[in-house]
């Protein structure tokens, strides 16, 4: 079954599959779509008389032009579905709700490139205020981290950002964090340890101490890496 399509101008909401984007894509590129897709979108007003709705138009101008990428992965009272990033030239598109061809997408689009900050720091809405963070910085396990942040009705949040400065490069990682809800926060770093001689690094990591005003302007640096 195709999944709803919302598509509403008066509050700007647009909810849609990645099936469903990529249908809307063929069609405003003169290539065809299955019926069935069809009918989905013209019955969620994304298609108005045959044409895509102007709601989606710059949309799918900036799909079209990406010239960056980043995909945000969160832990948080749960694993967060994989929110991808998309900049190009007609603005940033956020897709929140993961990889699946045809899990409805809650889709955040702004005009400016230069916005994908903003939006970045949306997405993640850490604290706004500095304190202790959830972690000192003595060498522990990844695992112990997430343990942390997973567990239901937790204060504990952590998250790691890849990213690539063009369509086609690899997806690395740009910034990891963990931070308490009631604030305070740290950059996750890779940490190597000796302990009986043995030498244990990658999944061993140290939390450093970071102010909001430092993870903001990392975070404004991924629109001057486009450029």
């Amino acid at each position: 079954m195709t999944s709803a399509v919302v598509v509403d101008a008066g509050i700007g909401r647009l909810v849609l599959t990645r099936r469903q984007l990529g249908a809307l894509a063929d069609l405003a590129s003169g290539r065809t779509a299955s019926p069935e897709l069809i009918a989905g979108l013209e019955a969620g007003h994304a298609l108005v008389d045959g044409a895509v709705h102007p709601l989606l138009r710059p949309v799918l101008r900036t799909l079209a032009s990406i010239q960056g990428r980043g995909a945000l992965r969160q832990w948080r009272a749960g694993v967060q579905p994989v929110a991808e990033i998309l900049v190009g030239a007609g603005g940033v598109v956020v897709l929140p709700a993961g990889p699946d061809q045809d899990e409805p997408q809650e889709l955040r689009w702004h005009p400016r490139p230069t916005a994908v900050a903003r939006m970045v720091a949306e997405l993640l809405d850490l604290p706004a205020d500095d304190g202790l963070p959830p972690f000192d910085d003595t060498p522990r396990p990844w695992a112990e981290l997430v343990e942390a942040a997973t567990q239901t009705g937790g204060a504990v949040g952590l998250a790691d950002l890849r990213w690539a400065d063009h369509f086609g490069d690899v997806l690395t990682s740009v910034l990891v964090m963990a931070w308490r809800s009631g604030g305070g926060m740290a950059e996750v770093q890779p940490a190597e340890v000796t302990t009986g001689g043995a030498e244990r690094s990658g999944t061993t990591v140290r939390c450093l101490r970071r102010h909001p005003l430092e993870v903001w302007t990392v975070l404004t640096t991924l629109a001057a890496r486009l450029t």
